[in-house]
């Protein structure tokens, strides 16, 4: 029995390792096979991959970037390269008009018929946030007022159509709403754009976050924060602005520009040709100085710093930049104050090259504010003058006191790109020229260029002003309640430009610290620009041509500003003023550059590359 027992146990165990062993060998079996499927999978997908790449310009050209951005950074499943919408944060909000074009997605990639330079039609994508359907009361706004009906939708439509009359783009419209839109407001919204331009609208679109009164600061950084009570959310109003960054994730790859600012910003056609020429044109003198890192010692010797040659990684972060401006709706209500630093005020242009070649003879300048400012006779109310001139616009976020200039270097070789996004009537946009500039404030150290300060010739002696405001003084940052980016810009901001968790979402990296964003950072920083300057250290600058100045010129069309901030009314200094008081400052700039080197004014505050540089050239 002991024997036969043992016996039974014996076949039983050999019973055991036998289906073990197969178990084993099927197992290493379906392993070879899975694996050989993945390499297999793979390799084919590797031979459509490069098959697909081989038809691209290569060298890290944009739209190669554009691919491997979409591939790298998607945030959702997507069969193709490129990602798809909406994104799981937006809470399935995003509409289109069934009776309407819909907007550039992975669904609806037709080809425009209409061509233009380069065989294709380009796309704009404008992009409104607006928080309240009725104003709340706040910065002088009349309370239980229609903000929907008074300021978005005329402001909204006058902006569309002028982008389509005065540019070859074909425009989109997304619309980010604070609150839920009522289908009867689509509807009149929907009736008042053209039947060609597409529209989505994210509704209800605030983020959540903890309260802002439980929140706690740390450091010197007022964007830093974390939150005392984590057992309550609520709507955060702040981050509203911060939304229009998912919609650029999302649209980038099927848009060459984005326009997004606020609902009460009229943006005009000509804003849109001015950024987008100046744009590539500082990407085309970044390729004529490959190769000029490291060698401007010697090509800047014995010159001024305001007129050095920039490098590609000085013009990579230099962009268009634009200023706020409120036409004046009573000047006995509202006086202009007299001007607050002595500056004179030149509006005598010398030898300015004009659309019509070059001119050699002085020129009064008369800026010409329809570019920005005017509005249709439907839109106009006492609020919103028809056709305010320069003199009575005004603006409040920047003087001449921290202002400086200077001059660009030369184009060599101009291409057909520039002029790509001009309309064939737009005679200014087709002959842009970029000379002198103005530089705006906020970029900080290492990153800003070296200019001319308006204050090197003694002019504030007699004030109280000791010295050159710092760059990041608030009062002087030129909020812009939006800006402009092309297709190319973003990918750059993102990938290269802005450390710290890039600038498109999702908004992780020590700059957004532990809430995404979602602290005590304000509408200027996402939406304004100042994310750009002051964190990324973008430098902005406005061309000075009379010609293009105004196309830097923004109309704050609630006009409310001159009204709220009348306890600081020497803030406020009109355009052609500010425009005259440049002018002084270039020509006092030139006449610098014309003396020997021995007695030159030399500025005694120089930003960025300049300080290290010239400590260099002077020894």
């Amino acid at each position: 029995m002991v024997s036969s027992h043992a016996d039974a146990e014996a076949v039983v165990a050999a019973t055991r390792s036998s289906r073990h062993s197969r178990s084993r060998s099927s197992i290493r079996c379906l392993g070879f096979v899975l694996i050989f499927l993945v390499s297999f999978s793979t390799s084919i997908w590797r031979i459509l991959i490069d098959d697909h790449r081989s038809n691209l310009p290569k060298d890290g050209s944009l739209l190669f970037l554009l691919h491997e951005y979409a591939r790298n950074n998607s945030q959702t499943a997507s069969s193709t390269f490129f990602w798809s919408g909406p994104y799981p944060w937006s809470n399935n909000q995003t509409e289109t008009d069934e009776h309407s074009n819909s907007i550039a997605d992975d669904d609806n990639l037709e080809e425009d018929e209409t061509t233009t330079i380069g065989g294709k039609k380009k796309k704009l994508l404008y992009t409104v946030t607006t928080l309240s359907e009725y104003n709340s009361g706040r910065r002088n706004l009349v309370k239980g007022s229609d903000r929907f009906q008074e300021t978005l939708l005329p402001i909204l439509t006058e902006s569309v159509y002028s982008m389509l009359d005065d540019t070859d783009y074909h425009v989109d419209v997304y619309l980010i709403c604070g609150y839920v839109l009522s289908e009867d407001r689509r509807a009149v919204l929907r009736q008042a754009l053209p039947a060609t331009v597409g529209l989505e609208i994210w509704e209800d679109a605030l983020p959540l976050n903890y309260p802002m009164k439980d929140f706690v600061e740390q450091g010197d950084d007022s964007t830093s924060s974390t939150p005392k009570n984590t057992s309550v959310l609520e709507d955060h109003a702040r981050g509203l602005a911060r939304q229009h960054r998912f919609v650029l994730k999302d649209k980038l790859p099927y848009y060459d520009v984005f326009v997004q600012f606020e609902d009460d910003m009229l943006i005009k056609g000509a804003h849109v040709t001015n950024y987008a020429n100046m744009a590539e044109h500082l990407r085309q003198l970044r390729t004529e100085a490959a190769g000029l890192e490291g060698k401007i010692e010697a090509l800047a010797y014995n010159k001024p710093n305001y007129t050095w040659p920039l490098t590609p990684s000085q013009l990579k972060r230099t962009m268009p930049g634009f200023m706020r401006v409120e036409a004046v709706l009573n000047e006995t209500l509202t006086p202009i104050p007299s001007l607050k630093y002595q500056v004179p005020v030149d509006l005598v242009v010398d030898g300015v090259d004009g659309v019509n070649g070059p001119s050699n003879h002085s020129t009064t300048i008369l800026l010409d504010a329809s570019v920005c400012c005017h509005v249709s006779e439907s839109i106009a109310t006492a609020r919103l003058p028809l056709a305010p001139i320069a003199h009575n616009l005004i603006t409040w976020e920047t003087q001449i006191l921290p202002l400086g200039v200077r001059h660009m270097p030369k184009l060599l070789k101009t291409t057909t790109t520039i002029t790509a996004a001009a309309n064939h009537n737009d005679t200014h946009a087709k002959n842009y020229t970029l000379d002198w500039v103005v530089l705006q404030r906020g970029t900080p150290y290492p990153f800003g260029l070296a200019d001319y300060w308006s204050g090197t010739d003694g002019y504030y002696q007699n004030d109280t002003v000791d010295w050159r405001p710092a760059t990041g003084e608030r009062k002087y940052l030129n909020n812009q309640g939006g800006y402009i980016a092309t297709q190319w810009q973003l990918v750059e901001w993102d990938l290269e430009v802005c450390q710290g968790g890039g600038y498109l979402p999702p908004f992780e990296g020590y700059n957004y610290g532990a809430q995404n964003g979602l602290d005590l950072r304000d509408v200027e920083y996402w939406s304004g620009g100042l994310q750009l300057v002051t964190k990324c250290g973008m430098q902005r600058i406005m061309n000075l041509h009379p010609d293009f100045f105004p196309r830097h010129i923004l109309y704050h069309t609630s006009n409310n500003k001159q009204e709220q901030l009348q306890n600081v009314k020497e803030r406020f200094t009109r355009l052609d003023d500010l425009y005259g008081m440049l002018n002084t400052v270039k020509k006092n700039a030139i006449r610098n550059l014309q003396e020997p080197p021995q007695s030159r004014n030399m500025k005694k505050e120089l930003t960025g590359i300049g300080k290290m540089l010239l400590q260099k050239v002077d020894t």
